[in-house]
């Protein structure tokens, strides 16, 4: 499921260079399946983290990675989960975050 829509994050004009990117996604719980947060980059898989279900507590997915990026590449952050049932974003305390910061050339 791509979680933002038609939402991306694209490289500006005189910023190509590192980018920090670190996307966290809450998700109700499950004993069964797992959970997988993945970033795109134009459209191509360049990183992803995955979790096992739990019936412990929230489930989280978090994921922190450093990607080198052109002017005009753009990323998207997309989630997958398998549990034998439907699962929603935790309501009440949804703590989903796609964000980037620039690192430098």
């Amino acid at each position: 499921i791509d979680l933002f829509g038609d939402s991306r994050i694209t490289i500006p004009s005189g910023k190509a260079g590192y980018y920090l990117f670190v996307l966290k996604w809450s998700i109700n719980e499950s004993p069964t399946g797992y959970r997988q947060v993945e970033l795109r980059k134009n459209g191509s898989a360049v990183d992803r983290t995955s979790i096992r279900g739990t019936s412990s507590g929230q489930n989280f997915v978090t994921l922190s990675t450093v990607q080198s990026s052109a002017v005009s590449d753009y990323f998207k952050f997309f989630v997958f989960q398998n549990a034998a049932e439907n699962l929603g974003a935790e309501s009440g305390t949804l703590q989903t975050v796609f964000s980037a910061a620039y690192l430098g050339a």
